[in-house]
């Protein structure tokens, strides 16, 4: 940019023409030294000092920066890193001096010394993440607010300036006092008008309706600006008789109230609160929300076990204890016994090459009564042997690092050595107050004798530090993916390769369930031998987040080093960065995929089932006996519940019993146990009926999915023929196809402890599948040569459906009602679906 002399050139009124130059510029704006007193000479020195080292740190921490990234900086090709490293040390070292001499001057007294104006402003104009380089940096002052110099005046010295341009005294307090006076005009809000292809059409319906407007298009809307509170209701209204679609932002003093009220006890009722609003305050209230008080937390991978705080006082803060763990750990919930002191939950770790845990999150209220609390906590070690007790237990003594004892700490203390415990705590407090500092966050072990470390970690935002508790012990968490890759030629070649079943002799139904045994043991065995398993995929993360990563654990480990406030203020505006574009990225990933899902190849539906399933964990059931906590509990007490629901009906007419057990014993003995009607399957029909599975179906209990049937090789199929030909010779289904596999479903809106809420759902193997339809169409078609079905049965039969028979109940209530008839029907309901 060039200058020209025209710029340089300036007239003041009353002076002659002068020159200003840049240099003179600069310098008629700063106070000669003789204007400073000392202590103001001594702070500006040791300022601009301070600069001086800042601006000779950057170069060496640049140098190093430049090295670390260069990939062959771990072979030691810059031996000056060191160096480098020593002269940021040695920098800081002299900023600290610098700034702990500039804390130690004292205030200036001198009124007429230029150095305690600008002390004072910098002072009163200190942001939060300001440092010393913007001590240049003049604020300016806040609008609607006069100036109110702190500092006193002298009557006896005055200083005289010679601004010509200065307002007068009268004028400059007339100013002032219209200025306070002035109103802020009202700023009404814009009508959002929703952008179409017809919107010059309403606009000028408005116009004709309502008046001229003043219009602007906005990200997909127009908004409409109306002159006045009037003009708007006026617009708003046509508006909404006409339908279009609009929405208005209200001002904020026409704007429903919201009030909130924490720690409102359960016990009080909200109808109290309601008519005091209302009758004694003409506060009218138009609806009320109640939150909902056992809220939980969703934690990705992880299982959250909660214990609330049960009737709070009107003062007492909401609390409670909860306990995260890993989905890939085995473990169960033990409900804890009746605690009347401190507050817990329990939760129980079934590892596999080890003993059982017991892990319990305790909490023991501050106002609770510290002579009896020991009482609880005796109770809970009473549970297991291996037993962790972690928490806060709101108890100080200088054993674990506190600075005092209370009462709480020295029971504690005592009660821990009668009873053979150890307290694990860390060697820095767990909670920082005001004033103070404490450890109250310990672990009590019980017979716990792996090496462990416990630190205090300096995170999050609340007074108590996180406790990071690591106890050593071989154990390997077991892989939850269980999903593979097949070789499916290996696989066909290995079943080729096998023993062949279909010169297996079946004499009897029990050389049939030998046969279908070894077929799946067969196919299972080939599986095994062809699949790998797939490794967990490492989780991708983007170039750009792992530089700033990288950078910011870098400058996070120098203000450990070095505790520089401007690196804690990089630190923060690193991690400010990291979070912006962590979601910038996962915000395009996901407009990504839902710009490429359609309906076409199931990727919209694939897309939405993950929005619509629910999973839910089984909790602790209430059995008629006991309390199921661990798996196989709640299995056989789920089991011992559908075995009562699926008994027989107690029939008492005998004489009808009778009569139906001779029919059935009657047309046993007369039908022969060989069922040569049938014709027998062949390779085809299989292959048809094969190649109509779906591949996402569950399998049985046997692990055959209809992926590994439909790779099966024509040998197999083979030897499914011969079976599924003797199943109809013998009139045997093998025993192995007819057990499934139960899932509990729990029912909508009932009670989850109860095992009586839960729907079964079984599934079955998936070869045996094949079989029942091949079995089925020729019952189908036996039934139907024989016409042995009702006419009147509608379900289970092709091309007739449940709906139908409504229909012709429909058509014969309604013929009754024409012929003047009275119509009677029975309609039996079922509470239970068998």
């Amino acid at each position: 940019m060039t200058t020209s002399e025209d710029d340089e050139t300036r007239s003041c009124a009353g002076d002659s023409q002068m020159q200003i130059g840049i240099e003179d510029s600069a310098d008629s704006s700063r106070p000669t030294p003789e204007q400073y007193c000392n202590t103001c000479k001594l702070r500006a020195n040791i300022e601009q000092r301070i600069k001086l080292e800042l601006a000779s740190l950057h170069t060496p921490m640049a140098l190093s920066r430049v090295m670390r990234e260069d990939p062959d900086f771990s072979k030691g090709i810059y031996p000056d890193y060191q160096e480098k490293l020593n002269e940021i040390q040695a920098i800081e070292e002299r900023l600290e001096g610098l700034r702990g001499k500039l804390l130690s001057l004292t205030n200036c007294d001198d009124e007429n010394c230029y150095g305690r104006t600008d002390w004072s402003r910098d002072k009163c104009r200190k942001t939060k993440n300001s440092d010393n380089r913007e001590k240049d940096f003049i604020s300016p002052q806040k609008r609607k607010i006069a100036r109110n110099n702190q500092a006193p005046k002298s009557p006896k010295i005055s200083i005289e300036t010679k601004n010509t341009y200065g307002i007068l005294e009268d004028e400059a307090d007339k100013t002032t006092e219209d200025r306070d006076n002035s109103a802020v005009p009202e700023v009404i809000p814009p009508i959002m008008l929703r952008y179409n292809d017809d919107y010059l059409k309403i606009l000028t319906d408005i116009r004709k309706v309502c008046g001229q407007t003043e219009n602007k298009f906005s990200n997909g809307l127009v908004k409409i600006f109306p002159t006045s509170w009037e003009h708007h209701t006026q617009i708003s209204n046509h508006c909404r008789i006409q339908g279009y679609d609009f929405h208005i932002i209200q001002p904020v003093n026409k704007r429903p109230v919201k009030v909130v009220i924490k720690d409102l006890p359960s016990r009080h009722d909200p109808e109290d609160i309601k008519s005091y609003l209302k009758d004694e305050l003409k506060f009218p209230v138009e609806k009320e929300t109640h939150l909902r008080p056992h809220k939980r937390v969703f934690l990705a991978n992880f299982l959250s076990y909660y214990s609330y705080r049960q009737n709070q006082g009107p003062h007492q803060p909401s609390g409670g204890t909860a306990i995260f763990v890993k989905n890939s750990i085995p473990h169960h919930e033990l409900i804890p016994p009746t605690l009347h002191y401190v507050e817990a939950s329990v939760v129980v770790l079934d590892l596999n090459n080890s003993e059982k845990i017991t892990l319990t999150s305790i909490y023991v209220p501050p106002n609770s009564d510290p002579r009896f609390f020991t009482l609880d906590i005796e109770n809970l070690f009473q549970i297991s042997s291996n037993q962790i007790v972690c928490g806060d237990y709101n108890a100080h003594h200088i054993s674990w690092g506190c600075t005092n004892n209370n009462t709480r700490g020295l029971i504690l203390m005592n009660f821990v050595n009668n009873a053979g415990l150890e307290i694990l705590s860390p060697s820095t407090p767990t909670r920082f107050g005001n004033h103070s500092a404490s450890t109250i966050d310990l672990a009590i072990v019980r017979e716990f004798l792996y090496p462990y470390d416990i630190i205090s970690l300096p995170e999050l935002s609340s007074d108590h530090n996180p406790v990071l508790l690591n106890f050593y012990f071989k154990y390997s968490i077991p892989s939850i993916n269980g999903k593979t890759k097949t070789n499916w030629s290996k696989f066909r070649n290995q079943i080729n390769s096998a023993d062949n079943l279909n010169n297996f002799n079946i004499n009897s139904t029990t050389d049939l369930d030998l046969l279908a045994e070894k077929f799946e043991t067969q196919i299972l065995d080939a599986r095994i031998a062809a699949s790998n398993p797939i490794p967990n995929s490492q989780n991708y993360i983007d170039p750009r987040i792992r530089e700033l990563n990288n950078e910011r654990n870098f400058v996070r480990k120098m203000f450990q080093r070095l505790r520089n406030p401007a690196l804690k203020t990089k630190l923060n505006q690193l991690n400010k960065r990291i979070n912006k574009l962590n979601d910038k990225i996962e915000n395009e990933k996901y407009l990504d995929t839902l710009t490429n899902v359609n309906t076409y190849d199931g990727t919209f539906w694939n897309f939405t089932s993950s929005f619509k399933r629910k999973k839910s964990n089984i909790p602790t059931l209430k059995g008629p006996a006991s309390i199921a906590q661990t798996n196989l509990e709640k299995a056989n007490c789920i089991a011992d519940s559908l075995e009562n629901q699926f008994q027989l009906n107690e029939l008492h007419d005998i004489d009808t019993e009778t009569i139906v057990g001779n029919s059935v014993r009657c047309f046993l003995n007369t039908v022969p146990n060989h069922f040569n009607d049938f014709h027998p399957t062949h390779n085809n029909e299989i292959i048809n009926c094969i190649k109509k599975l779906k591949k996402n179906k569950a399998p049985g209990y046997d692990g055959i999915n209809n992926k590994i049937i439909l790779n099966l090789p024509y040998h197999s199929i083979t030897t499914l023929n011969i079976i599924i030909n003797n199943i109809m010779k013998f009139g045997h289904f093998p025993t192995r196809w007819k057990t499934a596999t139960i899932i509990p479903i729990l029912k909508p809106g009932k009670d989850p402890t109860d095992p009586a809420s839960y729907r079964p759902i079984s599934l079955l193997p998936s070869i045996s599948k094949i079989a029942e339809h091949i079995l089925l169409s020729r019952l189908n078609d036996h039934l139907d040569e024989n016409n042995i079905l009702m006419p009147e049965q509608f379900g289970f039969r092709k091309n007739l459906s449940t709906t139908h028979q409504l229909l012709r109940v429909t058509e014969f209530i309604q013929e009754g009602l024409n012929n003047k008839q009275k119509n009677r029907s029975c309609f039996p309901r079922h509470t239970e679906s068998i």
